[in-house]
């Protein structure tokens, strides 16, 4: 506080030069902080969508794998008879057949009798008939609920490792629950989990797939935390928040205490969730690196800055410092009232020039203010403002009521005394540099200034003789305390309201009543610059509604939609609107989604306009869209998308009087044994020639898809069963005559097929696939390479 109130009562160069300064401190500070923030949001916002979105994939890929695997047991526990459960020996051998199960579930399959007693597993384990699988929760909620369960991740009976048990009902006809199929992933198995045990993020950040209902870790990148508790409630707050669902990244201290950055993303068929973890301290180092940078730069910048400034402000001062000195001498009496000498035509040059006009016209004031005195006097009687009258001297020579209560004295003891003699040293300063410049200028000067936490508006008048000479100073004080802190109140509402747009990442502009445009923010300015010929078309004081309609012939329909849109918002129809729309940026094909909020102000009616760029959304979906409905190897629907359009035709059948359709259910014959002979590939070959196969014979309306395995889906649209079986056999001689040629061997594949029309009494797609798949059934059953309907 010393210091400031010593650089106040220094030298005008003095003064002028530390302002500076400080202003270009401050803005090098400030400009190096605000691009240090900036450069933290955008790395923080591009580190946590990267890691969210390693943690998305990961969860999508496990998502399927497990569909896939449940999608097995339902299968092979559909196929389930009672008098295959009722042998134990006849159940060993159903499993064993089922290989696509120990593929699946590497740690074994069992299957359970209702009261919990083991029918029979693969592979064998001898204390089998001994393992208490009855008690364990997965069992018993399958058989209470009559769904496939997941059970708690643990170490397995027989493996002696950790797995994961899928439990999958067995139905009878009636829909009772006879028997349940188990099938033990195991947790280390890469067809599952991938890697993701010897998967590393950073030098110390790891992967996590925990139970949300167990609360238990399934898998990790750290091998010691498989199968450990999760942290507890009130422990962690990410994993609280995941626990209860939520998606996304977060900053918070976990279970040990290390301040991270997690991402998580939920395995919902099993009610798991993936996180991914990295300590901030790793995550932000590359930030606080930046950032020191940037402080360094700016420090360096301003010290260099300070060093020009002051050199350049010592040199054009020197001047006035010496007249000053002069000035003084006279005004103590020292020497003689006298000119100055005036070299050049700059301000200061000016300053002297008019202090030599002073010197001239002092005399003649003096007496002209005399004769007017008394006539003042009467009019600061009648003025409620504080009216001070000063002499050439600037002493004071008259002033009002209002004026000596203001300065908390009377008027006697006011009157002759010299301005600094009537405000404290700071302000009376300030006032004599003013009236000083209006006795040199003789033009009228207004200037505002607080004291005693008013704020008053002073304006100074000069009092000119008939020759056009200055005699006196009219000093009217006007309180504008009230004016100036509502006039104060409404900018920093306005400041606050243009950073609060120009923090957000949407275009957005305000609009009044007719559709003008008031505000926007930094982004509108920023699209408007990269993606418009006449950035002032877009600019503030355009209006918006004239916008749309000389868009309507461009792209109408969405120009007509976000006209209407707007319009109802500012004619108080509709507080929201919001809209979807491509638009073509250059050459590049983008997606938005706006929304108009109706903003009602005291000078009428309002609405807020934000822009937002969904392409990447947009893309995502498309591509997730195309992931979840496509089998990856033969590139046919896959079985979820093959149901789909299964029960969009039942649905139709249901509407359309007299509509039909059938559905072909073909398995590849023998196709273990290809595997088994001539590998994998060769089974992958034969898969994708089949799916060729298939849509030789299909048509364009036709729905092809596969279900899983060597199993295979054909859905005929307003066909009935003469048509189907036609079909069928076609299918059935075109792949036992398409050879499958694999370098120098040639392997023949024939194929079974079931047939089943769709009818407005199937209660959902299981009725109608039930019934192909037991067409299916009898035609292998009775020598395959066959059609059963």
């Amino acid at each position: 506080m010393d210091l400031i109130k010593a650089i106040l009562r220094t030298s005008l160069k003095i003064k002028i030069s530390a302002l500076v300064l400080l202003v270009i401190f401050a803005s090098c500070w400030v400009l190096a902080y605000a691009v240090a923030r900036r450069l933290e949001h955008d790395m923080t916002e591009l580190l946590t969508a990267q890691q969210f979105s390693q943690a998305s994939y990961i969860a999508e890929d496990i998502q399927i794998k497990l569909q896939s695997r449940v999608a097995a047991l339902k299968k092979v526990s559909s196929s389930l008879t009672p008098e295959i459960i009722s042998n134990p020996q006849k159940a060993h051998e159903f499993l064993r057949e089922h290989t696509e199960l120990q593929t699946l579930f590497k740690s074994g399959v069992v299957l359970l009798s209702k009261d919990g007693k083991g029918i029979a597993d693969e592979p064998h384990f001898s204390g089998f008939g001994m393992a208490p699988y009855g008690e364990r929760e997965y069992f018993k909620e399958a058989v209470a609920s009559g769904q496939v369960v997941f059970g708690k991740p643990r170490v397995g009976i027989m493996s002696k490792r950790p797995v994961a048990p899928i439990a999958s009902p067995v139905m009878d006809s009636d829909g009772n629950v006879t028997a349940v199929l188990v099938g033990y992933a195991t947790i280390s198995d890469t067809s599952l989990f991938g890697l993701i045990e010897q998967a590393t993020f950073g030098k110390s950040g790891y992967v996590v797939i925990s139970s949300a209902r167990y609360g238990v870790v399934v898998t990790s990148s750290n091998p010691a935390r498989i199968l450990d508790a999760i942290a507890k409630p009130g422990v962690s707050q990410m994993v609280d928040k995941f626990v209860a669902g939520y998606e996304g990244s977060g900053v918070a201290i976990n279970s040990k205490g290390v301040l991270t950055l997690t991402s998580a993303k939920q395995v919902p068929i099993a009610g798991w969730f993936v996180q991914i973890v990295l300590p901030v301290e790793e995550a932000f180092a590359p930030i606080e690196q930046m950032k020191r940078y940037a402080y360094g730069v700016a420090g360096f910048l301003a010290l260099v800055a300070t060093a020009i400034m002051w050199l350049l402000v010592r040199y054009a001062f020197w001047p006035l410092e010496v007249a000053a000195k002069s000035i003084y001498y006279m005004a103590k009496g020292k020497s003689p009232m006298h000119r100055l000498p005036v070299d050049g035509n700059d301000e200061v040059a000016k300053l002297l020039t008019s202090f030599n006009l002073l010197v001239d016209q002092r005399q003649e004031a003096e007496r002209a203010l005399r004769k007017s005195n008394d006539i003042f006097q009467t009019i600061l009687l009648s003025i409620t403002e504080s009216i001070f009258l000063f002499d050439a001297a600037k002493n004071l020579v008259a002033i009002n009521p209002v004026g000596a209560k203001r300065l908390g004295a009377d008027a006697a003891e006011l009157l002759g005394k010299n301005l600094v003699e009537l405000f404290p040293p700071q302000l009376a300063r300030q006032r004599e540099v003013i009236v000083d410049n209006v006795f040199m200028t003789a033009e009228p000067l207004i200037h505002e200034d607080s004291r005693d936490g008013r704020i008053y508006s002073n304006a100074h008048y000069p009092v000119l003789s008939k020759t056009g000479k200055i005699e006196a100073l009219v000093v009217v004080a006007t309180d504008i305390t009230e004016r100036t802190r509502a006039h104060d109140l409404l900018e920093a509402e306005r400041r606050l309201a243009q950073s609060t747009l120009n923090s957000l990442d949407e275009q957005v502009c305000v609009v009044d009543a007719h559709g003008t445009i008031l505000m926007v923010n930094r982004a509108w300015q920023d699209f408007v610059r990269g993606h418009s010929e006449n950035p002032l078309r877009l600019g503030v004081g355009a209006n918006y509604l004239a916008i749309c309609e000389a868009a309507m012939g461009l792209s109408g329909e969405y120009a007509r939609a976000f006209s209407a849109g707007l319009s109802g918002v500012l004619s108080g129809g509709k507080e929201l609107f919001s809209l979807e729309y491509p638009c073509l940026c250059g050459s590049t094909q983008r997606f938005f989604i706006v929304k108009i909020l109706r903003s009602p102000s005291a000078d009428g009616e309002r609405a807020v306009i934000a822009h937002l760029d969904i392409t990447e959304r947009k893309q995502m979906e498309d591509q997730l869209r195309e992931l979840a409905t496509t089998d990856a190897l033969t590139g046919l629907p896959n079985r979820r998308s093959f149901l789909a359009h299964v029960s969009e035709e039942l649905h139709r059948i249901g509407r359309i009087p007299h509509a039909q359709a059938a559905v072909l259910m073909v398995d590849i014959d023998h196709f273990k044994q290809v595997n088994d002979t001539y590998g994998h590939a060769t089974g992958d070959a034969a898969l994708r020639l089949f799916a060729v196969t298939l849509g030789q014979v299909s048509r364009d309306v036709d729905m092809k898809g596969r279900l899983g395995g060597e199993e295979f889906g054909l859905l005929l649209p307003g066909s009935d069963l003469i048509a189907a079986q036609i079909v069928a056999e076609r299918l059935r001689m075109l792949v036992a005559e398409t050879p499958l040629i694999q370098e120098t061997t040639t392997i023949y594949i024939t194929v079974s097929i079931g047939i089943s029309l769709l009818t407005t009494s199937d209660g959902n797609v299981d009725a109608v696939l039930n019934r192909a798949d037991q067409a299916l059934y009898r035609a292998k059953k009775s020598g395959r390479n066959r059609v059963a309907v």
